[in-house]
């Protein structure tokens, strides 16, 4: 459903993601992926919010990595969810 040509079924993945908390540490790399990629901001704002409710210590690594990314976007949405997780980053 992450993969879905339709936007809102794509955000619904995402948001349902979201609700398992730090259950959905496993789709982590498709999560990035719909952040850093989703033609569709909302989906992107989505994808970031989920990633804060993951295990710092498995997602850290992986966003240090998209940190280098060129996107002007990318950088404040990771940031943002380093800043989410606190102390515990």
């Amino acid at each position: 459903a992450l993969d879905d040509p339709d936007q809102n079924v794509r955000r619904e993945a995402v948001v349902s993601l979201g609700k398992l908390g730090p259950g959905a540490s496993g789709a982590v790399p498709a999560l990035l992926e719909r952040m850093a990629l989703d033609p569709e901001p909302a989906v992107q704002d989505y994808a970031a919010a989920t990633l804060v409710r993951c295990d710092p210590q498995e997602c850290g690594p992986l966003l240090s990595e998209w940190l280098q990314a060129e996107d002007p976007t990318l950088k404040p949405r990771i940031l943002t969810i380093f800043a989410g997780w606190g102390p515990a980053a």
